[in-house]
């Protein structure tokens, strides 16, 4: 049981910062809203790599 529940603090950590990164949008520059867009168009890909571990 606690290694899963390690696992999912984890994923949720990960996850905060991902929400982090989408936020850089707003920021005002430039390469942060290129890469934040970038993320945002290839999101479901990058969830789905993580989910499968690729």
């Amino acid at each position: 049981m606690l290694p899963q529940t390690s696992q999912c603090w984890v994923i949720k950590e990960l996850a905060c910062d991902l929400w982090q990164e989408w936020m850089a949008k707003d920021t005002g520059i430039p390469l942060m809203a290129s890469v934040a867009r970038m993320v945002a168009k290839r999101l479901y890909g990058i969830l789905n790599a993580m989910k499968n571990r690729v």
